[in-house]
């Protein structure tokens, strides 16, 4: 699996219009999404409830993650892990909505995300702190090996 399916356009598209959901104040802690005729997007959500509704233009059924791995060829456990350290983080510094933006644009088109998917599998079961576990997220992405386009 490549991130982003290799697709400097994709990840430019998606982390637009997350910087947009961060400026509008659609992004939110406590629910994947909720209609929301005030928001120019008709709807405000958490982290991953937004990336998916960015896509698929609506709500999701069941298995968001999954869902987001799907569009983005970002592994479903770097999305949880993702998504845990946004509801935790504080909201009254806007450091969730921050990372919310941030965590993505880190990661690299054509990124081999598969040691940073292990690792977030045995970091969710860790304690630390929530300003840890985003510190440590965005580092081990922005290290994650780029893989060589298929010949």
């Amino acid at each position: 699996m490549r991130a982003w399916h290799g697709s400097q356009e994709l990840k430019d598209k998606i982390v637009k219009i997350m910087i947009e959901h961060r400026e509008a104040d659609a992004l939110v802690q406590g629910y994947y999404l909720e209609i929301d005729s005030d928001s120019p997007f008709g709807y405000r959500g958490c982290f991953v409830g937004c990336v998916v509704a960015t896509s698929d233009g609506g709500y999701c059924e069941s298995n968001w993650h999954e869902r987001a791995e799907t569009l983005y060829g970002i592994p479903a456990s770097i999305f949880r892990l993702a998504d845990t350290i946004f509801e935790d983080l504080p909201d009254e510094d806007n450091a969730h909505v921050e990372f919310a933006t941030t965590v993505l644009d880190v990661i690299t088109p054509g990124a081999d995300l598969s040691r940073v998917a292990d690792w977030a599998d045995r970091w969710s079961l860790e304690d630390g702190s929530a300003e840890e576990k985003a510190e440590q997220l965005i580092d081990h992405l922005e290290n994650a090996t780029v893989l060589e386009p298929a010949q």
